[in-house]
């Protein structure tokens, strides 16, 4: 016999316990994909955390430092930015990848 894979799509609190391992969600939340996009939202999150404690560092001394030293800053944190932004694109591509897969089988 040949097999049907089945996807539930709906808001999975409406479903029924026994079908949410058939639902979308569920589906999509285990595939390869989603696990590589869960691993890429870590690492933005590591980037914006390192964002976030630059900005805080800049705050805290803005009269003391140098231009060169307030130089070297806005390059650090525009770097963290254009990673931050390849990161979200990834995001979005494994997370349309995964959902895909989970429709197409």
């Amino acid at each position: 016999g040949r097999h049907i894979k089945v996807v539930r799509v709906g808001h999975p609190a409406r479903m029924l316990p026994s079908i949410i391992r058939h639902s979308l969600d569920s589906v999509v939340r285990q595939s390869d994909s989603a696990s590589v996009a869960r691993a890429l939202r870590e690492d933005l999150d590591k980037t914006f955390k390192r964002i976030a404690r630059l900005n805080s560092q800049n705050l805290s001394k803005r009269r003391a430092t140098t231009s060169e030293e307030k130089a070297a800053a806005r390059n650090e944190k525009r770097e963290l930015l254009l990673e931050a932004k390849a990161l979200r694109k990834d995001i979005r591509n494994h997370e349309r990848k995964a959902a895909g897969l989970s429709i197409d089988g």
